[in-house]
């Protein structure tokens, strides 16, 4: 999104040209952009683009605060996610998820915006998690990590294995299985890795 060229505008024109993005990520990021950087307020930006004071000053929220993978995953339109067994449709992750997460630090964020996405908890459910101090069940914990697991090796092209933490699940580790010699030399090469510059 090209701010200089719209901040060259008029101020009407220019909030109506910032805040035309094509996702709700990028209006957030617009809004917060405007009020942070241009000294606008949230009504004078929300009178602007025909929405409720109460709406802009929820979407500034989204845009100060959530992280890059919560805003990433607001741009999705019917397409795989991290973590999801099946398609994103429609946008599955909502503004309502993204604002039920802004309170947390980016780190818990990510963690509990896979498990939504993998579990397609509805913004009720990932609010009572929130509430709970971001606790699940363990069934909810392995599925998350069997999902993931499954995508990365499909990605790799070898079997990963995630395994977190018992006692902390924000820590863990990644196994990733080979047989044979040439097929660790296609793993490091898939990871970009030169061992000969290396080693």
């Amino acid at each position: 999104m090209n701010y200089d060229y719209c901040m060259a505008l008029d101020d009407e024109e220019a909030l109506k040209t910032l805040l035309s993005p094509s996702s709700p990520a990028e209006q957030a990021e617009a809004i917060a952009f405007l009020v942070d950087q241009e000294g606008y307020t949230a009504a004078a930006v929300a009178g602007a683009i025909g929405i409720g004071d109460y709406e802009a000053r929820r979407m500034l929220r989204i845009g100060r605060n959530c992280s890059s993978y919560v805003k990433r995953m607001l741009h999705k339109r019917g397409q795989w996610v991290i973590g999801s067994p099946q398609p994103v449709i429609g946008g599955y992750f909502s503004l309502g998820h993204a604002r039920a997460l802004a309170g947390l630090n980016h780190g818990d964020q990510d963690i509990l915006a896979a498990k939504t996405i993998a579990g397609r908890w509805s913004v009720r459910k990932l609010e009572r998690v929130v509430t709970d101090g971001g606790a699940t069940t363990k069934d909810e914990n392995a599925e998350y990590f069997k999902q993931l697991s499954s995508y990365l090796s499909e990605n790799l092209g070898h079997p990963v294995q995630v395994k977190c933490d018992k006692n902390n699940t924000n820590n863990g580790k990644i196994e990733i299985s080979y047989v044979g010699l040439d097929k660790f030399d296609a793993i490091v090469d898939k990871m970009g890795i030169n061992l000969e510059d290396t080693l």
